[in-house]
């Protein structure tokens, strides 16, 4: 009887751990946003998403970094840390699950405490952001 309940103990473990990576996974949405400027060009982490507004899959466990680039303008770079999600570090109920976690990098998160990042939910992020030295002309 023991044994049985060790084995079923064990077993709800395995099933509970890595939480990050079962609720959240690995990447996460965001959409990309030049609020005063729908022509600038948008790259992030040197590869070239689009123009004005984008929305693109991102690795949690990669820092982002967002230039605007426009002819005759000088470039806009702008970084974002990601930052680790406590809460799910105490929701992992075993080693193995805080080392999944951290190994794929879902326990990561954009960093919401700068002012250009909203958190729609876990999953999803909005990014905007000004081209303050780039106006946009008006005809």
């Amino acid at each position: 009887m023991l044994k049985l309940q060790t084995v079923c103990l064990a077993g709800i473990l395995c099933l509970t751990s890595s939480c990050a990576t079962m609720f959240r996974t690995d990447s996460y949405q965001a959409n990309i946003k030049v609020i005063d400027n729908p022509t600038a060009k948008i790259y992030v982490n040197g590869l070239y998403l689009g123009e004005g507004e984008v929305t693109q899959t991102f690795k949690r466990s990669k820092d982002m970094t967002v230039q605007l680039k426009q002819e005759g303008c000088p470039d806009y770079v702008k970084n974002f840390d990601k930052k680790l999600s406590v809460e799910f570090i105490f929701f992992n109920l075993t080693v193995i699950g805080l080392v999944v976690d951290l190994g794929n990098g879902a326990i990561y998160t954009p960093d919401n405490t700068y002012s250009e990042i909203t958190k729609v939910n876990g999953k999803e992020f909005i990014v905007e952001l000004t081209y303050h030295d780039c106006p946009n002309e008006k005809i």
